[in-house]
């Protein structure tokens, strides 16, 4: 079975997940701005938006930019909450907003490697990966073995189809996290990088640690299952996209895969009632890897 690439959907979905990994896991977050400013604001309008209340959380980061409009990480905040209520309009401006601020305050201060990954991630979020990669590079250059920036620097390179340079970057996340991997991220890209390689059988441990790292994330669930097929180990692919759909029923790709899954392994009746689920969500003319909006 072909391997699947990335859908636009679900690289849009990456773009706008990016930059919240400063923001709201902790990894590295964005120190720019007046040192003076009261940042409860802000701290109140992370800690709504980790808990995905948008509203409560738009309002705290408006009320924070009133008193600070040339806040990058507010600007930065306010984009990804916009992104994901789907105001794409608007969350690309606020974007725009938070790189002006970020350069600026990188001009004053190009010593700042949190200040460099937090630009990458908004580069990232702009699609503007090469940018993003330099961004990310520069940021290690200052602070070296930070394996959010590597991750990231795979992930852009996967997303120019630069497949031979995003795989070492992921091997280098995974090298650095060693021997206490706690982030399914880096395995599952390099586990999806394989793919795209045609390399299943490298690919299958890799995702099989991505499952055991993040057994809630249905992507996981989705490469290993397009792993196994691949292989032609249908039973296991069929219990992994079944685990995907349990996770993400709304993702219409994979009511289309576990269709064409069921119908190798010659459960006919399972495979129409999937892809007559698949076509009644997406259209018949529309393409396997496209959820609608």
């Amino acid at each position: 079975m072909a391997v699947t690439v990335m859908s636009r959907s679900s690289t849009v979905q990456r773009q706008g997940r990016a930059l919240p990994l400063a923001l709201l896991i902790g990894i590295t977050p964005l120190v720019v701005g007046n040192p003076q400013l009261d940042d409860s604001l802000l701290s109140q309008a992370e800690e709504q938006a980790r808990r995905q209340n948008w509203s409560e959380a738009e309002a705290l980061a408006r009320r924070y930019l009133q008193a600070s409009a040339h806040s990058g990480n507010g600007h930065a905040l306010l984009g990804f909450i916009l992104f994901s209520q789907r105001r794409w309009k608007e969350s690309r401006a606020e974007y725009v907003e938070a790189d002006k601020w970020l350069t600026q305050c990188l001009e004053m201060n190009p010593e700042d490697a949190k200040g460099w990954e937090a630009l990458g991630h908004i580069k990232f979020a702009e699609q503007r990966f090469e940018e993003a990669i330099k961004a990310y590079q520069r940021s290690l250059t200052l602070t070296p073995r930070v394996v959010s920036a590597e991750i990231d620097i795979g992930l852009s390179c996967e997303l120019l189809s630069r497949l031979e340079d995003a795989e070492p970057a992921y091997k280098t996340a995974i090298g650095w996290e060693a021997p206490k991997s706690h982030d399914p991220t880096p395995f599952l890209g390099l586990g999806r990088v394989l793919l795209k390689q045609n390399r299943p059988a490298e690919a299958l441990p890799y995702l099989r640690q991505a499952v055991e790292l993040g057994p809630a994330v249905a992507q996981a669930h989705e490469e290993l299952g397009k792993a196994y097929s691949s292989l032609n180990q249908l039973a296991a692919a069929q219990r992994e996209i079944e685990r995907a759909i349990e996770l993400a029923p709304k993702v219409v790709r994979l009511h289309f895969l576990l269709g064409q899954i069921y119908r190798r392994a010659g459960l006919m009746e399972k495979a129409k009632t999937e892809l007559d689920r698949y076509a009644a969500l997406v259209g018949t003319s529309s393409t396997p890897d496209v959820d609608p909006r």
